[in-house]
């Protein structure tokens, strides 16, 4: 598709979009939000412009600015869940990335690190090169990076440091605690007055790290995921609220 084309929606975007804008016109109205159908009728095969959903929202009373921040969010990947990175099938990382269709200007970039430091509770260290922008705490990274389209995207990403610490825990003390309890019973011919304290308890202490991980690392995840969501919104309404005629980052 030739680039300079206005970007078409698909049936699904089309959806979001239209429940998306009539959210937020109600949100400065008292009335109930416009429901909308899960897909438009005008909606065709090739998918829809800005400016023909547009149309359609006026056609149920959506403001014209409602849609366009609806779509701009879809645009962005705000309706896209998180990257999830896992071991053992459990969540060790998490990472969004916001796309935005323009720089971003040094004085929004400074309002984003505070948006930062507020969600995670951390003043964090900045640190930039040319157009490219770092913000982070220990394993916790925001990065703005240029995109190939002449924009930014804001890449934001973490792992829990301590998670591989607890699985490697887990399997040693699992291994040695099993291999000993095996060794007692096969030497006292399962005698039951014979040292297995101490076998259990180690391969115990295996099992407890496991068990620690499965509890902590699922809140852990959703936790991360909130704020980061949280973030990638608030962001885009920095970004978005900016003049994009201003100098980018230097």
């Amino acid at each position: 598709m030739d680039s300079t084309e206005p970007r078409r929606f698909d049936d699904q975007e089309i959806s979001m979009i239209l429940e998306r804008a009539s959210q937020l016109d109600a949100e400065d109205v008292t009335d109930e939000p416009k429901r909308l159908g899960e897909s438009s009728p005008h909606a065709s095969r090739n998918g829809l412009t800005l400016a023909e959903l547009t149309a359609i929202g006026e056609e149920a009373g959506i403001s014209s600015s409602a849609v366009a921040r609806a779509s701009r969010a879809i645009v962005r990947g705000d309706h896209l869940p998180p990257e999830r990175q896992v071991l053992l099938g459990l969540p060790v990382g998490v990472a969004r990335t916001v796309v935005f269709d323009r720089r971003v200007t040094d004085v929004e970039w400074e309002r984003l690190v505070v948006l930062f430091r507020r969600a995670f509770g951390t003043s964090g260290a900045m640190r930039g090169e040319g157009s490219l922008r770092e913000w982070g705490n220990g394993r916790l990274r925001a990065s703005l990076e240029p995109t190939a389209q002449g924009g930014h995207q804001l890449r934001l990403s973490t792992t829990k440091s301590d998670a591989r610490l607890f699985n490697l825990l887990g399997t040693m003390f699992s291994v040695v605690g099993l291999s000993l309890t095996g060794l007692v019973a096969i030497t006292t011919g399962f005698d039951l007055s014979a040292a297995w304290f101490g076998p259990l308890a180690i391969a115990g202490a295996g099992l407890a790290a496991f068990a620690r991980n499965a509890l902590v690392l699922p809140r852990w995840y959703a936790e991360r995921a909130r704020q980061m969501a949280a973030i990638a919104a608030a962001s885009s309404d920095i970004v978005a609220d900016g003049d994009p005629t201003a100098a980018p980052p230097r």
